[in-house]
């Protein structure tokens, strides 16, 4: 699994559990694609290599700390919402 595939298996399952994803602005692919809660306090930016959030009031990059950083990290987050996604069939 690549960081891309991981980064968007963790954003489908955000936007199935509610948060607004953006993958594109003006119909061209975002570099930094982010997800923000519903209750727009907290954003998620995946960036290649690593996930870095940040909380209201300040919800730009460059005001966000790092989450994951690491492949083991990101692929086990996402294999991880895979194996649950499967249970609940």
């Amino acid at each position: 699994m690549t960081y891309k595939q991981a980064h968007q298996i963790i954003m489908d399952h955000l936007a199935d559990a509610g948060w607004s994803v953006k993958t594109h602005h003006n119909g061209r692919r975002m570099k930094i694609p982010h997800a923000t809660t519903p209750s727009g306090r907290k954003r998620l930016y995946f960036k290649a290599r690593a996930i870095h959030e940040s909380f209201a009031p300040n919800l730009s990059l460059r005001d966000a700390r790092t989450v994951s950083y690491d492949t083991p990290t990101i692929k086990e987050w996402a294999q991880a919402i895979l194996l649950k996604n499967h249970r609940n069939r």
